[in-house]
């Protein structure tokens, strides 16, 4: 199968891909980018079979190294922000990483992390710069049995197990989420939730296969997410129910959320009277 963001990029170039800090991406621009860094990590030692952890936050970085692994043929590990040092190094370990990427926000656990674990620790600043000096590595074809990411559960019930996520999976989950939510051409999917949880991983990754736009929130607040609604003209989002019902709860005027037609919830079990007394964005 063709690398999905290749063939967006090819398809419709012009095509907004990603917003992130009021900050947009075309596909085509996407691409070269995805391209760039993914040659900025090879020299750095990343290889096929090689598993690239990410302590990042919800930013367009961390859309570019989810699509440089992609292309390199590496699986990335996308970690709990919110996890220590040591917890951190110890799924480092389990997962045999060949390398941490970390920003400047992240860098102090990471590094305290990747001493740990005897694991190199790369910034996204210093990709980013040597990605800009380097012609994009190419884009080659995809196996749905490859794996694309490891995701670590919460642990609830024992220690946090990693979850290995093949393309397949990516795949006819969105097949199975299109057919059931349905894609419109200018669909604007929101993602509120973090990158390294498979709800925030699958926007990102859903909205390049349908070639719609993904909109990155790092961080949540009812007012701000409602805000994003509004400015950005979001058409979906993913929440858990909390988030939901906050937003609930703030929304004095629905016109806010005029373009809305659909919001995902998973993570938790919904209340019936969530589900079914929510006003409607088509009520206003």
């Amino acid at each position: 199968m063709q690398d999905w963001l290749a063939a967006q990029a090819a398809a419709q170039p012009a095509r907004p891909a990603l917003i992130a800090d009021d900050r947009a991406w075309t596909y085509a621009e996407l691409d070269t980018l995805a391209g760039r860094w993914a040659a900025a990590l090879r020299a750095q030692g990343l290889a096929a079979g090689h598993i690239a952890a990410a302590l990042l936050p919800n930013r367009a970085e961390h859309v570019f190294l989810i699509h440089a692994a992609m292309r390199l043929g590496a699986t990335l590990a996308p970690l709990n922000t919110r996890l220590t040092p040591p917890e951190l190094a110890g799924q480092l370990r389990q997962m045999g990483a060949a390398f941490l990427v970390a920003c400047e926000e992240t860098q102090t656990t990471a590094q305290h992390a990747a001493e740990a674990a005897g694991v190199p620790i790369l910034l996204t600043e210093d990709i980013g710069r040597q990605a800009d000096r380097l012609p994009p590595y190419p884009a080659g074809d995809l196996s749905l049995d490859a794996i694309q990411a490891i995701i670590f559960t919460s642990g609830t019930s024992g220690r946090p197990k990693g979850a290995a996520l093949s393309f397949g999976n990516h795949f006819w989950s969105a097949t199975a989420s299109a057919y059931r939510l349905g894609v419109l051409p200018h669909d604007r999917w929101l993602c509120p939730l973090p990158l390294y949880h498979v709800g925030g991983l699958a926007i990102a990754l859903r909205s390049c296969l349908y070639g719609t736009t993904a909109i990155l929130m790092d961080g949540f607040s009812a007012e701000r997410l409602l805000e994003q609604i509004e400015r950005h003209r979001i058409t979906l989002v993913s929440l858990v129910p909390t988030m939901l019902h906050r937003m609930l709860d703030e929304l004095s005027d629905r016109q806010r959320w005029a373009s809305l037609r659909l919001a995902l919830l998973g993570g938790a079990a919904a209340s019936p009277c969530l589900l079914y007394t929510s006003p409607s964005p088509r009520d206003s």
